[in-house]
């Protein structure tokens, strides 16, 4: 008398790998979407911080409100540095003002994503930048 067993085992073992290949697929892929996404908004709010620095003492004097360009720069970066990240996400980044003309800040954010599910099979670490520039409005007194 033959059996079949052992073959639904061997189906059932392929199939659950085949399974968690592909959520592993779509979790780390949506992590790595979501990071993107995250890259462009950190930059975003770094460089309107950095945009809301006008220089006070002259501001309070009754002179023109004019951004200071340096703490701009100061505070675009600090808030990069002070935003709080997952475990698998890191970040660097970088305020400049484009040009040296003191009117539009840019700031460059890079973040490092680690995959979740998927460094078992020797997934890579994801690198993702993100980009805003600000103008920094100024009033003639």
């Amino acid at each position: 008398m033959r059996t079949d067993s052992g073959r639904v085992s061997v189906f059932v073992a392929v199939a659950i790998g085949a399974v968690l290949l592909i959520v592993g697929l779509v979790v780390d892929g949506v992590g790595r979407l979501r990071t993107q996404q995250l890259a462009d908004n950190i930059a975003a709010e770094a460089a309107r911080t950095g945009g809301q620095q006008i220089d006070r003492a002259a501001a309070v004097g009754g002179g023109a409100k004019v951004v200071d360009v340096d703490e701009a720069v100061a505070a675009a970066e600090a808030y990069v540095d002070g935003f709080v990240l997952p475990d698998n996400i890191t970040a660097t980044g970088t305020a400049e003002p484009v040009a040296g003309d003191g009117t539009r800040l840019r700031v460059t954010v890079t973040l490092t994503y680690q995959p979740v599910m998927l460094t078992f099979l020797g997934a890579d670490v994801g690198t993702v930048t993100g980009q805003a520039t600000a103008v920094l409005l100024t009033e003639e007194p």
